[in-house]
């Protein structure tokens, strides 16, 4: 699969919304995504992933005043569930799901 990592904020986020999580650590997403675009209003890092069909995935934090670096549950954003198959694809050892699991030990 062939993907294109933004390093800007692109149009084609607009209208994205959550379709699920994947749990894994910022040195993981740093190491296959680069490091990530500054956050905003509510949240603090966010890397914007788009497939060779133009599907998109985000994955960011959410509503935390710091950037998590250890094991977390990183939301993945997208028009459709094709972003949930984009981020599994690229991370196959990392829990891709669409239920969060409140379980602070992960």
């Amino acid at each position: 699969m062939e993907i294109i990592i933004h390093d800007h904020w692109v149009r084609k986020v607009s209208g994205s919304s959550l379709k699920g999580y994947v749990t894994t650590t910022l040195d993981r997403l740093k190491e296959v995504f680069g490091n990530p675009l500054e956050g905003g209003d509510k949240v603090t890092a966010e890397w914007i992933i788009e497939d060779e069909d133009g599907n998109l995935a985000t994955i960011y934090d959410w509503k935390l005043s710091d950037t998590p670096t250890g094991v977390y549950q990183w939301h993945i954003g997208g028009h459709n569930s094709h972003a949930l198959d984009i981020i599994r694809t690229i991370l196959p050892e990392a829990r891709v799901s669409t239920d969060y699991i409140y379980d602070n030990t992960i």
